[in-house]
């Protein structure tokens, strides 16, 4: 970690690091290669660029969909750290690479639930990001928020809601903290 902090990896590593992720017949190596992936992708990397344009994006975009969940994983991950407060041609490279049926198995359809928690964090990167919320929903053929919406646990709501209700009652009967000032 000091080392990526200090930008102290050359740039030069780029290349077979993108070449070790394409390399299936090695999955160990493969496995390594796309951990490693992970952190020098971070915005503060000094690598980042050098790997973006040595193709790491369309090497990584297969690996969301291989039998090997570590793998899954990294390249989820992956993906989210290059997504975050990434330019807008890596955003668009992004949403055209990876399929929205794609992604939906990542997000909800992975049995690995720490897969699903890296594509729901490439998910927020990409409303936060120049991609928009719009754009993400419209990519996904507008069923992302019925997706979402589907996912979410009415059952931890309950507590909100009543609290909410009871908020709403006493402001209406003049209980409310903005009439006790």
């Amino acid at each position: 970690a000091r080392l990526l902090r200090a930008g102290s990896i050359p740039a030069a590593v780029a290349p077979p690091l993108v070449a070790l992720l394409q390399d299936a017949s090695a999955s160990k190596v493969q496995l390594a290669a796309a951990g490693a992936v992970c952190n020098l992708l971070l915005g503060f990397s000094s690598v980042r660029q050098p790997l973006i344009k040595a193709g790491v994006l369309q090497a990584l975009l297969p690996l969301t969909t291989s039998m090997l969940p570590e793998l899954r994983l990294y390249a989820a991950w992956a993906l989210k750290n290059v997504s975050h407060e990434a330019e807008p041609e890596v955003q668009q490279q992004l949403l055209a690479g990876l399929s929205w049926q794609g992604f939906r198995a990542l997000l909800v359809g992975d049995d690995d639930i720490s897969v699903q928690e890296q594509a729901a964090g490439l998910l927020q990167n990409w409303c936060k990001g120049s991609a928009g919320v719009e754009q993400v929903i419209a990519w996904s053929g507008h069923e992302l928020l019925p997706l979402l919406e589907q996912q979410l646990d009415p059952t931890l709501y309950t507590g909100l809601a009543a609290a909410a209700a009871a908020d709403g009652s006493s402001s209406s009967s003049g209980g409310g903290a903005a009439d006790q000032q």
